[in-house]
């Protein structure tokens, strides 16, 4: 049986689940999605969100040790009922950052304001001292 499991997707040590019930506390989920998820493998990392962007809510990123143990994860998990919900499963698209840093190919990410648009550091710190300046 498929169960939803996309072979196509180059599979990775990192899990993209969705479809969370999004009135759980996040440390709630995060513990809830530990445990679940580590009966598969070892989890070094969970990554879930209440961001101000409502897009990120119901959303959460598991990365595990070795790629098998996600595959195993996956084919076990995808479209299994958590918390009131049908969970939502498929390989990320990228490499977690917690991997990256293990592997050294780690790069920062530019960050982003609200609006998507790309924030430099020298930016930030021209409005911090005007806000300072204008203080006095």
């Amino acid at each position: 049986m498929n169960r939803g499991f996309d072979f196509k997707m180059q599979p990775c040590n990192t899990l993209y689940v969705n479809k969370l019930n999004e009135k759980v506390k996040i440390s709630e989920l995060k513990e809830c999605l530990f445990e679940i998820f580590s009966e598969h493998g070892n989890v070094i990392d969970i990554v879930a969100d209440s961001s101000y962007k409502r897009k990120k809510r119901g959303q959460a990123f598991v990365v595990f040790e070795e790629i098998k143990q996600a595959t195993i994860a996956l084919k076990s998990l995808n479209k299994a009922t958590f918390l009131g919900s049908e969970l939502n499963i498929a390989f990320a698209h990228s490499k977690s950052d917690v991997i990256a840093k293990k592997d050294g190919t780690y790069k920062p990410r530019p960050r982003t304001n609200k609006d998507g648009e790309e924030v430099s550091q020298e930016k930030k710190k021209s409005k911090k001292s005007t806000k300072k300046k204008s203080r006095r």
